[in-house]
């Protein structure tokens, strides 16, 4: 019959055993839940990437958009200037002259 130490000895060991078992699963767990982490983190990039690209081509059509609409309203003032500039030639001209007076003058005060 074991003695009181060795029974001791005996149950701590077992106890021993227990905790290495139990420290073993939670290793296990905690590399399955890394794991799982790596794949969360790789799939968050992933669609983090794919949302910026698709706001970068919604911006990019979007300006385009801006873009044609400053072309059309370019486009339709330089013909309303030719069409008068072809109705009224002289006014042009003093109107042109004036600018340009006025131009030198506000230069030629720096």
């Amino acid at each position: 019959m074991p003695t009181k130490t060795e029974a001791k000895i005996a149950a701590g060991q077992q106890n021993a055993k227990d905790a290495a078992k139990s420290v073993d699963s939670d290793i296990d767990e905690l590399r399955n839940d890394l794991k799982a982490l790596r794949g969360d983190l790789s799939k968050l990039l992933s669609d983090t990437g794919s949302y910026a690209s698709a706001k970068s081509r919604e911006g990019i059509e979007r300006s385009k958009e801006w873009s044609d609409r400053a072309q059309q309203g370019v486009d339709e003032a330089r013909t309303t200037v030719e069409d008068k500039v072809r109705e009224n030639p002289l006014a042009a001209i003093g109107i042109a002259m004036g600018v340009g007076a006025l131009l030198s003058y506000v230069s030629s005060r720096r």
